[in-house]
């Protein structure tokens, strides 16, 4: 275990936003707040003469390479996709440095990756939203991939590309009894299945392309410019057809149901703009699989404090991962049915 970090005071959360004001060029701060915790990172609305900005902690540490690497991949397709405008999105900032993302001191101390955007005005999608705004992700998933087919595809690629290890993680858990013995066995079953399934997508893709890796709703606003597309810190190589099904199910999601109209209207928008998922197959539900995975393998890790967080954050990522795997067990028996309803 580490321990956990201490919550910033209010002169440690100040101290912390005029540093990364000044290392954006972003001007004085003359206001900033929190952002409601809808995500794995820390983010504030900060306001300047120059303008507004949303300003982003990465959680994840920075000594962890692999992550690095790629999140700072991740961090130029978005900057390329921005510059060709196929989507909406909210502008990233470079530092004065030439950075996308600065190493800094985080606002609790350790070393943390800090990036910045310009704040886009816009509401938040509702699970519930009308189909029209569904078929509208749908192109809107269209349009990124057209972009990655030309900024960056090949033959060959990984969807587990970050740290991997959720079996060891599931066994730390029932060690620790963390967990119920018969829930760490359904969920090595889940597990050991989800292996299968992603082995199957990796060897059956034809095509890699740079994708945003991680179309839902929580990642998309309404503005009166029509969808902006946010949050492109997972963007990754991915079998297009992977992400396309991922993407339609997250969307089509209404509590713990698939809704068939949701889908439809997604798949639609989707193959309307250009995009394929012809004749599906359990191959492409490789991404959701991966996903959900790695979902858990980050929230138990959260959950036995092997990554940085507070005991509230530990409680609440336990909950999480063991919602993670029952999702996963759920989506894998439910899988032949969602690949019906796609085609």
């Amino acid at each position: 275990m580490v321990e956990s970090p201490r919550r910033a005071d209010a002169d440690g959360v100040e101290a912390f936003i005029r540093r990364i004001a000044a290392a954006f060029a972003l001007g004085e701060p003359t206001d900033w707040q929190a952002l409601p915790d809808v995500s794995t990172n820390l983010r504030w609305d900060v306001r300047t003469p120059s303008g507004r900005y949303v300003v982003k902690q990465l959680r994840y540490p920075p000594t962890d390479d692999i992550w690095r690497r790629a999140v700072e991949r991740a961090a130029e397709f978005e900057l390329r996709a921005h510059r060709a405008g196929f989507v909406a999105m909210a502008p990233p900032r470079h530092s004065v440095e030439g950075h996308l993302i600065e190493l800094t001191t985080g606002v609790d101390g350790p070393a943390a990756l800090v990036r910045v955007h310009e704040w886009m005005a816009g509401e938040p999608v509702s699970p519930l939203a009308p189909l029209a705004t569904v078929a509208a992700a749908g192109q809107q998933l269209a349009s990124v991939q057209t972009f990655g087919a030309v900024d960056h595809a090949g033959q060959a690629g990984s969807l587990r590309w970050w740290s991997w290890e959720p079996d060891r993680w599931l066994t730390a858990l029932a060690d620790a009894a963390m967990i119920d013995p018969r829930v760490a066995a359904d969920g090595r079953r889940a597990l050991a299945e989800a292996a299968s399934l992603i082995d199957l997508s990796e060897r059956c893709a034809k095509t890699w392309r740079m994708c945003h890796f991680d179309h839902k709703p929580d990642n998309v606003l309404l503005t009166a410019r029509g969808l902006v597309l946010l949050d492109w810190d997972e963007a990754a190589m991915c079998p297009p057809r992977c992400e396309a099904a991922e993407a339609a199910l997250l969307w089509a999601a209404t509590g713990e149901e698939i809704d068939r109209q949701r889908l439809d209207a997604f798949l639609e928008g989707f193959r309307t703009a250009g995009g394929n998922l012809d004749e599906p197959t359990v191959a492409d539900m490789g991404k959701w699989v991966a996903s959900k995975t790695g979902w858990f393998d980050y929230m138990a890790r959260r959950a036995l404090q092997v990554l940085p967080c507070s005991g509230r954050e530990a409680d609440r990522a336990l909950t999480l991962a063991r919602s993670a795997l029952q999702e996963l067990s759920d989506g894998l028996g439910a899988a032949d049915q969602w690949v019906r309803w796609m085609g």
